[in-house]
This record gives C-alpha cells, structure tokens and sequence, in this order.
C-alpha cells in the first residue's frame, strides 16, 4: 500500500502523490458534507479510512468492493435517516462536488473504475457519519413527528411496562 499510496498520479491540479491527492480531497470532502447538516463521528480518521478503502478496492467493480475493514461509524440511524441523507446529498449536490474532484485518476470517470470509486466514497461517507449528532437528523425527527423528549418519554413508559 505504501508504494501506491506514494505513487505520482494525474490530477486536474498537476502531479501529485496519491496520499496529498487523498488529503487534499478530504480537506474538501469534510466541509462539503457538514455543511449539508451532517456531522463526521471521527474527522481524524476519514483520510486514512477512505486511502484504505480505496487501496483494497481499486480495479473492482462497486457490486465487488469490499469496505469492512473499514469501520461502520453510523450504526444508530435508521431507514428514514439514510433516504434523508440521499435526498439532501443528491445525485446534483455530489456532481457539483465531483466537478472539482472527479478528475483525479481514482475516481475519474475516463478511468475504468472511478465510477465505482465515486459510489464507494458516498456510501463511505454514510457509514462515518454520526448520525445522533447531525442537525439533519433533528429534521427527520421533526418529519416523522418525533422528538429527544417524546422518544425518552416512549422508553420511560417501555420500560415501566415491563
């Protein structure tokens, strides 16, 4: 992984290492989706995490890649959270962020896999996100007609059932 990680690759802003590649994207990849109302769980380890994500699956078709060994942040959001997230980070949204990132050769869609590598990156993005924390989950309790206060007056009165 070193000596691709390492590796001078073609990017729209000149040569570049793989690795400052990668930094460079996250730099932008972090703002981009806190300010549609989401909140990263670790932002420390999304540079890392993806380089490793994109390392193991390059040259795999997106139904083959493989993303365990990545860890799923996002393990307390439900269906409604995650159609939330598709519909406020829509296929318009990610094309706008991919004109000014799409043409570095991982994801690059003259390449042979970088449509697969962009779809890996949004679901990667899903599963590091702190769901609980975001502002938009406060929106989707707010649609769904549930709030903190109502869902712990449920638990109370669950549990005093029992």
């Amino acid at each position: 992984m070193n000596d691709w990680m390492h590796e001078i690759i073609d990017t729209p802003y000149g040569d570049a290492r793989r690795h400052e590649t990668i930094d460079a994207f996250v730099d932008d990849l972090i703002p981009f989706v806190e300010s549609m109302g989401y909140t990263w769980a670790n932002t420390s380890a999304v540079a890392a995490r993806l380089a490793t994500g994109l390392f193991v699956n390059h040259g795999k078709h997106y139904i083959e890649s493989d993303w365990s060994m990545i860890p799923n942040e996002n393990v307390q959001s439900d269906p409604e959270d995650l159609y939330h997230f598709h519909h406020i980070l829509d296929g318009n949204k990610w094309a706008r962020f991919w004109s000014a990132w799409g043409e570095w050769v991982d994801v690059s869609l003259d390449t042979n896999r970088g449509s697969d590598r962009r779809l890996d990156i949004q679901d990667f993005v899903w599963k590091q996100l702190d769901i609980s924390k975001s502002p938009q989950t406060d929106i989707v309790n707010g649609l769904c007609g549930c709030d903190e206060f109502e869902e712990d007056e449920r638990e109370l009165e669950w549990n005093e059932a029992l």
